[in-house]
Order: C-alpha cells, then structure tokens, then sequence
C-alpha cells in the first residue's frame, strides 16, 4: 500500500463480534435478561409504589417537594424570627 495514494483504502480484518478485545480485557455482557419476578415481592410492592413507568411517581414527587419547601421555610422563619 502506497501512502501517498490516498484512494486506496487499508484493509480491516474482519473479526467475529464476540471475539475478544486485543487488550485481553472482556467485554460486559448480560447473558440473562434481568427479571422484576426474581426479586422479593417486598422490593416489587415498593418499586410498584414509588416507580411509575417514567420514573418517580407524581404524588411522590409532591409530597417530596412540600416537605422540603416545609423544612425550608420553617428554617428561614426560624433564622429570621430569632436575629430580629
């Protein structure tokens, strides 16, 4: 291969794809899909309870925010009822 002929493409061997990396480390695979059946029906109840399929429930989510806007202002009310 000339290098000073830039139409010539190099030629990449073609390897299987799950052959491992030259550098010897493997490759993560998950070999069994993970299932929500394996775990305690504790862990499901609770994940059904507070997970939704995008995430954090909505009332969940309100109920974190009226708390800390709760614990916010009770500290703000207290700082400043105290230094006046």
């Amino acid at each position: 291969m000339d290098p000073a002929d830039p139409s010539v493409a190099p030629e990449i061997p073609s390897g299987a794809p799950d052959s491992q990396p030259a550098d010897g480390v493997e490759s993560i695979r998950q070999t069994e899909p993970v299932s929500v059946e394996k775990d305690p029906w504790e862990t499901r109840a609770l994940r059904w309870a507070f997970l939704g399929s995008e995430g954090l429930r909505a009332g969940w989510s309100v109920l974190a925010f009226v708390i800390l806007f709760a614990l916010f202002a009770s500290g703000v009310g207290f700082t400043f009822y105290h230094l006046l």
